[in-house]
C-alpha cells in the first residue's frame, strides 16, 4: 500500500514528467518545422543559381553528410564509460613519498599542496584553477 503523502509525490512527478514530455515533443515538431523550411529556402536560392535538380542533389549529400556525422559520434558516446565509474590505476604515476624523499623542502611543500588539493578539488574546479592561473600569468607578462 502506498502512503498519500508517498502518492501526491508521485503525481507531481508523473504529471512533471509527462509536461516535460510534451514540452519536448512540441520543440522537436517546431525544430522539424523550423528544419524543413530552412531546407526548402536553401532549395530555391540554390535552385536558382544552380537548377533543381543540382540543388535537390546538394542538399541531399548535406543532409547524408549530416547523418553520418551524427551516426559516428552516437556510436562514439555509447562506448564512453560513464562519470561514476573509477578510472583504471595508472602504472605511470610515481610514488608520492619518493618524491617527497628526493624533492627540496619548498618542492615537497609544493608537491604535497598540489596532492592535498587535487584530492579535495573537483575537475571542473581544477581547470577553473588552471584557466585562472593562466589569465593571471598572460597578463603578469604582458606588462
Amino acid at each position: 500500500m502506498i502512503l498519500p503523502g508517498i502518492r501526491a509525490v508521485l503525481a507531481r512527478r508523473a504529471r512533471r514528467l509527462a509536461l516535460r514530455a510534451a514540452a519536448a515533443l512540441l520543440a522537436g515538431l517546431c525544430a522539424v518545422a523550423a528544419l524543413g523550411f530552412a531546407f526548402f529556402a536553401a532549395f530555391l536560392a540554390l535552385a536558382e543559381r544552380l537548377g533543381r535538380l543540382d540543388a535537390a542533389l546538394i542538399l541531399a549529400a548535406a543532409c547524408a553528410l549530416a547523418a553520418i556525422l551524427i551516426a559516428v559520434l552516437a556510436t562514439s558516446c555509447s562506448h564512453v564509460t560513464p562519470c561514476h565509474a573509477a578510472p583504471p590505476p595508472n602504472p605511470a604515476t610515481p610514488d608520492l613519498a619518493a618524491l617527497l624523499a628526493t624533492a627540496a623542502p619548498d618542492q615537497a611543500a609544493l608537491l604535497a599542496l598540489a596532492t592535498r588539493l587535487g584530492a579535495e578539488l573537483t575537475p571542473m574546479q581544477l581547470v577553473l584553477a588552471a584557466l585562472i592561473g593562466g589569465v593571471l600569468s598572460g597578463r603578469k607578462l604582458g606588462r
